[in-house]
């Protein structure tokens, strides 16, 4: 283990620097739902144990959510020159029947109402639209016919009314610039499979890619975009195109998506990822009380009705600046330093990602600051984000800054390390402890005998990732059985991603017999 470098990081997570002949195993971390407001968290944890999913694939969306709810109505000052906007990247990372779609749904769900009413509104005054046109025809022909009009001004045709979203599908850059001009507040795309969206890059045009890519990164900045629509009129102008993204993506496309030129111009590093193991979605008796979801749509509804700054239009809106508590400030900027020493250690890759990472902290700090005025509206609007709630989004952005090494390591794993990641996860779901023989049968197209998975299991235990203990026979007899049991700290924190105890992690995960490598 030569070269092997171990700090503990903001939050307890435990971080492996890559060295000579280090193996880059890092154990998955259960997501710090603990850290979101309520009603969010408690309706992440009884969304995930309702799916018999992980709560990261409903708190990821639901962030995505709630930052574009919040949209271009806020901004949170980090200091007079560093703004950052409410925009977030979520990426689910799972194969197919792990949970991601279900939680997608059921996260962005607030969202899709939220559309929906807008819809209804639109249609009311594109009804309202057509009477006016048809008196305004009615009087042009008048005006027209009448050659006593001497010098009377014509009527004035009626303005179409612009359809503000909230939510799209629509990939292409034209189209998108499109909508955010007439939905000024901002969107939420929503793609059940992110491969459609990272395809579109100019699709429709020759060598058009690099072009679409560069207008996605200003958007991710709520930055300005414009688009010259040949033969189709004047350019569409947007001075703040703020889009979030929510979806999903199977691990295998997801290597193939990010291209080497994809993490060189940051686009890779602008995507807050989760790949929790893999684990069978078994029925569920829980479901989320009627009361939770409304409570969280309330949350909803009024970040929808945030208005921007007295100079907003009905073409734009200029966001309300948050400024940071002192508190708040001296917390960031040890978040800020401690971050960009580590930078120094970390490839190309990693280096770009922490780069974004560090800004996450202050969306989301934003964000928890928006849903907690939601919740009890009594602060002005300009009160500056205290120390608590930074704490809070520095919490949740040191688990994204652990999970994004852990899934570039995975993207870049070879043979060997991928062995040891399956037995680690699977002995993960299972507990935090499994024994030989059903390692071996549920991973039976990884390890192809017991003696296998035993050497692999004394590899873990060399990484300091667990050891052997003894599991002597039941009360019927038997041989004991070699039983390995993960580093309390490498577990899931004694309870499971879904909010469940480690014992019903254990006996309801069914990872026996099954093989999803």
């Amino acid at each position: 283990m030569t070269g092997d470098k171990t700090h503990v990081a903001e939050g307890g997570a435990r971080i492996i620097a890559e060295g000579p002949g280090v193996a880059r195993i890092h154990p998955f971390r259960a997501f710090p739902v603990g850290a979101l407001p309520e009603p969010i968290g408690g309706f992440v944890v009884l969304s995930a144990q309702s799916l018999h999913c992980d709560t990261a694939f409903v708190a990821l969306p639901l962030l995505a959510s709630l930052a574009s709810a919040i949209g271009n109505a806020r901004r949170v000052e980090v200091k007079p020159d560093w703004h950052e906007p409410s925009v977030l990247w979520t990426a689910l990372i799972g194969k197919s029947g792990t949970g991601k779609s279900p939680a997608l749904q059921k996260a962005t769900v607030f969202a899709h109402e939220q559309d929906r009413k807008a819809h209804a509104e639109a249609e009311t005054r594109r009804e309202q639209h057509e009477k006016e046109q048809q008196i305004y025809e009615r009087d042009y022909s008048r005006w027209k016919g009448d050659r006593k009009n001497g010098d009377a001004s014509p009527p004035k045709r009626p303005s179409h009314p612009p359809e503000a979203r909230s939510v799209v599908n629509e990939t292409t850059v034209e189209a998108l610039a499109a909508i955010s001009a007439e939905s000024p507040r901002g969107l939420l795309l929503i793609r059940d499979e992110l491969s459609g969206w990272f395809g579109s890059f100019g699709q429709y045009k020759s060598g058009g890619s690099q072009a679409d890519e560069a207008q996605w990164l200003e958007m991710h900045g709520a930055g300005i975009v414009r688009v010259d629509r040949k033969g189709k009129g004047a350019s569409v102008f947007v001075p703040r195109a703020s889009v979030s993204i929510t979806g999903g993506i199977q691990p295998a496309v997801l290597a193939k998506c990010l291209t080497p030129g994809r993490y060189a111009s940051g686009l890779a590093a602008r995507f807050l990822f989760a790949m929790p193991p893999d684990r069978p979605q078994l029925w569920s008796d829980v479901s989320v009380e009627q009361e939770v979801v409304d409570a969280v749509q309330d949350v909803f509804q009024q970040l929808y009705m945030l208005t921007g700054a007295a100079d907003s239009t009905e073409d734009g809106l200029t966001p309300i600046d948050i400024p940071l508590s002192d508190d708040a400030r001296t917390r960031f900027i040890a978040f800020h330093d401690a971050r960009r020493l580590e930078q120094a250690e970390l490839d190309d890759s990693l280096r770009a990602a922490w780069s974004k990472l560090i800004a996450v902290a202050p969306r989301i700090a934003l964000l928890i600051r928006c849903v907690e005025d939601a919740v009890s509206p009594s602060r002005p609007l300009d009160h500056p984000i205290e120390d608590p709630t930074m704490a809070a989004a520095i919490e949740i952005t040191e688990w994204f800054l652990y999970e994004t090494r852990r899934i570039y390591a995975f993207l870049g794993e070879d043979e060997e390390q991928r062995r040891l990641r399956r037995l680690l996860e699977h002995t993960q779901v299972k507990g935090g402890s499994t024994s030989v023989r059903d390692a071996q049968r549920a991973l039976r197209s990884v390890f192809a005998t017991a003696d296998d998975v035993r050497a692999s299991f004394k590899q873990l235990a060399a990484m300091g990732l667990g050891d052997w203990v003894d599991h002597k026979s039941g009360p019927q007899g038997g041989r004991p059985s070699e039983q390995f049991m993960l580093c309390d700290r490498d577990r899931t924190d004694k309870t499971s991603s879904d909010g469940s105890s480690v014992t019903s992690v254990t006996t309801e995960s069914g990872v026996e017999g099954t093989d999803d490598a």
